[in-house]
């Protein structure tokens, strides 16, 4: 189980580059994957990153400093959240938004770079993860949060599935599809790398 986290860690910490790297020099690379051209805006990348070095330093037995900075990065992914649903909800601007340069910012009804506000709950609730993952009197609290990031990220695959097909109502169309894989990924590797067995 160990091996699986850490390898989605991995994963997540070198998408995150990529995708932070494609937005520094104003490519659209990962833009055009799916039938909904959506990107993952940079303050998702930079919480998966956080997320990712998170799940490799709380891999280390707990009490460690490497697992305190863990818990920390964990902490800093649940107020990059926090801050995101604050913007949508009193309609201000944090300027967290703009990281990068985002081609959508020409678009109306838009918040330029602002990630969509599911993706914005999974990282409280990833956070929530790693900040949990080495209490065992919140176990239940835990699995609930990663049956609910399961969802999400299920509900949104499969929404995307479903354009594939051919049928109209994208339920999460502002949610890139790469954003929902690695929020599986994550959601797999923070249940992994804290087994209950």
């Amino acid at each position: 189980f160990t091996l699986f986290s850490r390898v989605v860690a991995l994963l997540m910490c070198v998408v995150a580059l990529v995708v932070l790297a494609d937005r520094w020099w104003g490519g659209s690379l990962l833009t055009a994957i799916g039938p909904v051209r959506v990107s993952m805006k940079a303050n998702a990348a930079i919480g998966f990153a956080l997320s990712g070095s998170s799940l490799l330093l709380l891999g280390w037995d707990s009490g460690t400093q490497r697992s305190r900075l863990g818990g920390w990065l964990s902490l800093i992914v649940l107020a990059i959240g926090l801050a995101t649903l604050a913007e949508y909800l009193w309609a201000v601007d944090l300027g967290i938004d703009h990281l990068f340069h985002d081609s959508q910012v020409r678009q109306p009804g838009l918040w330029p770079g602002r990630m969509a506000e599911l993706v914005a709950v999974a990282f409280v609730l990833l956070g929530g993860l790693g900040l949990l993952a080495h209490a065992r009197r919140w176990l239940y609290l835990r699995e609930g949060l990663a049956i609910v990031l399961l969802a999400i990220a299920t509900s949104g695959l499969a929404s995307y599935g479903a354009a594939l097909a051919g049928r109209n109502g994208l339920l999460f169309g502002r949610m890139p599809i790469q954003t929902m894989l690695l929020l599986l990924l994550a959601t797999l590797g923070w249940l992994s790398a804290t087994p209950t067995v």
